[in-house]
């Protein structure tokens, strides 16, 4: 397994933490890599390597207007 930097190709992503070990994935506009690797860094900066966790991935294919 390499250590190499994984690079998203024109996606935004946005997290939401519901609880612990849970997480919502919106992902807008994804092109090029799978969302796994992205994913994983995620998991790593957050402590959650080791853990299991929830991940609930939502596929857009535009961003929403800001009516949030």
């Amino acid at each position: 397994m390499s250590n190499q930097s994984t690079t998203v190709c024109h996606a935004t992503i946005v997290f939401r933490r519901w609880k612990e070990n849970k997480i919502h994935c919106r992902l807008f506009k994804w092109e090029g890599l799978k969302p796994g690797p992205a994913l994983n860094e995620i998991l790593e900066q957050d402590g959650l390597e080791r853990r299991r966790v929830r991940v609930t991935i939502e596929v857009l294919p535009e961003e929403p207007t800001s009516n949030e």
